[in-house]
């Protein structure tokens, strides 16, 4: 009897804690995924932006351009949905090869 009260009471703190870190998983899968359409309409307006290049050939605007397109480029293999976290160990493991 005591056996099956404490296994009761074990199996609610378990479910308890197990449905806080779902809870947990679905936010950060909403928050990369929003961050991931951010980073997606950015490059796309940046792109729209600077089709006729004026941006990239003016000095002082050009530089920040520059800058926020190496930053794109630099996160977006983070959030590409096709690519598993495979890649992103490769990457890490061929960046301390070079460095």
């Amino acid at each position: 009897m005591i056996l099956s009260i404490i296994l009761s009471i074990a199996i609610l703190i378990l479910g308890f804690f197990f449905k806080k870190a779902l809870d947990r998983i679905s936010y950060y899968e909403d928050l990369y995924e929003d961050l991931d359409s951010i980073i997606t309409r950015s490059s796309e307006r940046l792109k729209i932006i600077d089709d006729s290049g004026h941006f990239e050939s003016d000095d002082e605007i050009g530089f920040i351009f520059d800058e926020i397109k190496q930053i794109q480029e630099t996160i977006a293999p983070l959030f590409d949905l096709n690519k598993g976290e495979d890649t992103i160990g490769e990457d890490t493991t061929q960046a301390q090869e070079k460095g």
